[in-house]
């Protein structure tokens, strides 16, 4: 490490501090904020997480902040990293550190007795901050997959209603009473989507539940009968519109189902004053979502790519 640079371990009283951090990394390379302070407040509610084992802040000399790194685990999938470095500070070393510290956490995870998680682990870089690429193909590190975060700027008047499919009924979500319902229902949707590795349903309603971001006016329920069928839930991070998760079961697709879906989250957010939505979805997904949003006006504005390796 630099000579005068300091290695914490953060808490949580430090999460505006990094959220802040990390945007200012995100506007100088990419003129956008892509990591707000809802999806940290959301990747820390993991319920294996914690950050006096998981999470590293370096500092400079100054003592301010100027690279940040974390691990998250899922079951039975390779833990995934994701890191920053503040772009004066490049080039002396603290990306690789950040990737030597994160590897060896990940050891212990995978090493521990009873783990389930593979060998390997999981880095995730924006796509256009090519230093970090160039760093992780080094390391040993290959691209696997790329996902796509779309976006569409709303006009000033309200989006047309949709059509619904024949038998469909769109209903409020009963917090306390649909919990399980939205749950089987997302886990079946994406059943068959690379990488699904649900986490069970108590950790998934605590992340999914359990911020103060939850809105449940915003999660859109399509039923058949006493059947659900479909599910956009949405989130409102503090500004930031995002289709957090549209999934439609299997036996009801190719009807219309999730294009309504997503126009009706198009008018919640319209409702509530945003203009721009967001989503992200798997560039090789083979449902035929990406075609969905982009009939829809959607448009790829940022690519992330997922990096992995096999431990030695």
């Amino acid at each position: 490490m630099p000579a005068g640079y300091t290695i914490r371990r953060p808490t949580r009283a430090d999460l505006p501090a990094i959220a802040e951090f990390t945007a200012s990394c995100d506007l100088h390379d990419t003129g956008g904020v892509d990591f707000t302070p809802a999806a940290f407040e959301m990747e820390w509610a993991f319920p294996r997480f914690d950050p006096a084992t998981d999470a590293w802040t370096i500092h400079a000399p100054a003592a301010e902040l100027v690279a940040y790194a974390h691990v998250l685990r899922r079951p039975k999938v390779a833990p995934e990293t994701i890191g920053w470095v503040h772009p004066e500070h490049r080039g002396r070393g603290l990306g690789g550190l950040l990737v030597d510290l994160t590897e060896a956490r990940v050891r212990e995870i995978v090493e521990a007795p009873g783990a389930e998680e593979p060998r390997s682990i999981v880095n995730w870089t924006n796509h256009a901050v090519r230093d970090a690429a160039t760093l992780l193909e080094a390391r040993g590190y290959r691209v696997n997959r790329s996902f796509w975060r779309m976006s569409i700027t709303l006009g000033e008047e309200e989006p047309a209603a949709p059509a619904w499919p024949d038998g469909v009924e769109l209903r409020p979500m009963r917090v306390g009473v649909d919990d399980e319902a939205v749950y089987e229902t997302v886990v079946t949707a994406f059943r068959d989507h690379w990488g699904s590795a649900p986490l069970p349903f108590p950790e998934w309603r605590e992340v999914r539940m359990g911020t103060r971001f939850f809105d449940p006016k915003l999660w859109l329920l399509a039923w058949t009968d006493d059947r659900l069928v479909g599910a956009s839930l949405n989130m409102d991070e503090d500004g930031d519109a995002w289709v957090q998760t549209l999934g439609v079961l299997r036996e009801a697709r190719g009807k219309g189902l999730g294009r309504a879906l997503l126009l009706e989250s198009f008018r919640a957010f319209h409702r509530r004053g945003r203009r721009r939505v967001l989503l992200g979805v798997d560039s090789e997904n083979l449902t035929g979502a990406t075609r969905l949003y982009e009939n829809a006006g959607m448009t790829i504005d940022r690519q992330y790519d997922h990096w992995e390796r096999e431990l030695d």
